[in-house]
């Protein structure tokens, strides 16, 4: 797990980003969400770690254009232990690293890649590692056994020519030539019953992809997955018509598949891979915009999806430039859990600690929770105070569009809700405000100096025992009057 990034310098977007300032101390939690605005450093990051697990190079090539100076990368894993990249490499790599991004997308939309990053074996074939090395163990045992015994058949038959004798009716070199059919035999069985496991594995791998799936999209399924060359070859259902693998010159996915599918099969292809790893609670996953290109309703399913797999793996980071799907992913986390922003400053992009609730309040919400706030941490100045004021207007338009919602429209304001309440008679719904509607009008003439619509409203002085005794009769107003 790790545990702290402490520094990461002349890299990507990331020019000088010392952790340890005052906005993140750069310490790590099980799940991480990082909302980062296009442009900001988020790919720079997916890249970062994928290096860490399979290739040096990729954070040099992405040292900071603007630095002559090569990228250096502090980590800090649980134990102490510190990772580094100095001098163009890493001091240490680590397999345990999964990662979901563009560069995943693109090696896998079209046909799965198999990269030698299990050893011997494909990655859906772990679940069976044990069986498939004790049969590798045996079909290794078979094949020098029948290598000894045809290099003795070999010699004896050599000696025998140079005597002269007749070696192919002599009864040691029948039963030598017996030996290595029955070894045969018996290696061709151990290779069948590997292929097998093979089959079997691969088959469950293709069940897993199309769960997935079938969360996703209603008009997609795989059918096959072949195996050839380190790579699987797949046919594909698409609203009934089945594609196959020798169909592809005809037709192309490339062409026929929206975007939003594409991503659908791709972070399935991931997800089932993941399912098929038995270690998963040993893994740091890191994913880069699942959301890209799909539409709200596999929005939530991508969200549910992830949310159970950060309780099933050691560490996950989620980096997404939808503040909104981060918000809705982290609600629905019950992980321990940290948000953070990427921001590009002049000097290169920096982490901060992010209240993603609060970034993504809108409207009536966020104006009611600045007046709460005021009234329990105060204002530090003149500016803070009159855009404390400004939300008191927005704060009760909105409570009656909420409220009054068949009787009033989006283009009429508080001075228009007022008109109601004077105009109102016996049996309208406005007509109960009649005892409220000098205390409305009060509070109206007090925020609206301070409203945008006031040219000179930075200008206009601001009390602070009035701002609070009008924040304090607008709460009212709202929670018992309107």
């Amino acid at each position: 797990m790790f545990l702290k990034i402490e520094k990461i310098e002349n890299y990507g977007k990331f020019s000088n980003q010392c952790i340890g300032s005052p906005n993140w101390g750069g310490a790590l939690r099980k799940v991480n969400v990082v909302y980062a605005p296009n442009g900001s450093g988020k790919t720079s990051l997916s890249v970062m770690f994928r290096s860490l697990k399979e290739d040096p190079d990729l954070v040099n090539k992405k040292k900071s254009f603007l630095s002559e100076k090569s990228p250096n990368i502090r980590l800090r894993l649980e134990g102490g232990q510190s990772i580094k990249f100095s001098n163009g490499s890493w001091n240490q790599t680590i397999e345990n690293i999964v990662i979901f991004d563009n560069f995943y997308i693109e090696d896998n939309i079209y046909l799965i890649t198999l990269k030698k990053e299990f050893g011997s074996l494909y990655f859906f074939e772990l679940q069976k590692k044990e069986e498939i090395q004790k049969i590798a163990q045996y079909l290794d045992s078979m094949k020098r056994e029948r290598g000894k015994l045809a290099d003795r058949r070999k010699n004896f038959r050599r000696i025998a020519k140079q005597k002269g004798s007749k070696y192919e009716v002599d009864k040691r070199y029948i039963a030598m030539t017996q030996g290595i059919s029955d070894l045969d035999c018996v290696i061709k069985q151990k290779e069948r019953e590997r292929n097998e496991i093979t089959i079997q594995q691969r088959d469950l791998f293709r069940e897993k992809i199309n769960l997935y799936l079938s969360c996703f999209s209603d008009s997609i399924e795989i059918v096959s997955l072949t195996l050839i060359e380190g790579k699987i070859l797949y046919s594909i259902k698409i609203n009934g018509q089945i594609i196959n693998t020798k169909d592809y010159d005809r037709y192309s996915l490339k062409y026929s598949l929206s975007e939003g599918d594409k991503n659908a099969l791709s972070l399935s292809f991931f997800l089932a891979k993941l399912d098929m790893i038995p270690n998963l609670k040993d893994f740091f996953i890191v994913i880069d915009d699942p959301f890209t290109s799909f539409d709200q309703s596999r929005k939530l399913a991508t969200i549910n999806k992830l949310v159970s797999l950060s309780s099933k793996i050691k560490q996950m980071l989620l980096l997404t430039h939808d503040q909104y799907f981060a918000r809705d992913f982290y609600r629905k986390c019950e992980q321990e859990k940290l948000s953070l922003q990427l921001i590009g400053t002049i000097n290169g992009s920096v982490f901060q600690e992010y209240d993603i609730e609060d970034a993504t309040m809108t409207g009536i919400t966020k104006d009611i929770k600045v007046l709460n706030e005021y009234l329990i941490k105060g204002a530090k100045n003149q500016t803070e105070m009159r855009e404390i004021a400004r939300c008191i207007r927005p704060s009760i338009e909105g409570i009656f569009r909420l409220k009054f919602y068949q009787y009033v429209n989006q283009t009429e304001w508080l001075g228009d809700f007022i008109k109601k309440i004077k105009e109102s008679t016996n049996g309208s719904p406005f007509y109960r405000l009649k005892n409220s509607l000098d205390e409305i009008c009060e509070i109206n003439d007090f925020s609206k100096v301070y409203h945008h619509s006031n040219p000179s409203f930075m200008e206009e002085p601001i009390s602070n025992t009035e701002l609070k005794n009008y924040v304090k009769r607008t709460l009212k107003l709202i929670m018992e009057k309107i």
